[in-house]
């Protein structure tokens, strides 16, 4: 019995979020990912059943921008990013982690 391999593939980028943007960090989870980019913007995309996007669970979703609408990472810059099975995490640099 033959194993199933996956192959590597391009995100499917129909809003150009990513666009012309350095990637500095990323992170994949089970069926979600997370990237900071070069100039502070955090960009989800995947499953989001559970709310691992960073919005409301909704259905999956090409990369999008993570809309700080509450200023919960105002005044400080994030510089990590982390997955797991259903939930993401930022570090920022006044050392606190976000979910």
């Amino acid at each position: 019995m033959s194993q199933k391999k996956a192959s590597p593939g391009s995100v499917i980028d129909s809003n150009n979020v990513l666009l012309g943007t350095t990637v500095s960090k990323i992170s994949a989870g089970y069926d979600h990912s997370i990237a900071l980019t070069a100039d502070g913007r955090v960009v989800t995309w995947g499953g989001d059943d559970k709310g691992q996007l960073g919005d409301e669970p909704t259905t999956p979703q090409n990369p999008v921008i993570v809309d700080d609408t509450q200023n919960n990472l105002k005044g400080f810059d994030v510089v990590g990013a982390a997955t797991g099975n259903t939930h993401s995490v930022i570090l920022g640099s006044n050392e606190h982690v976000y979910a």
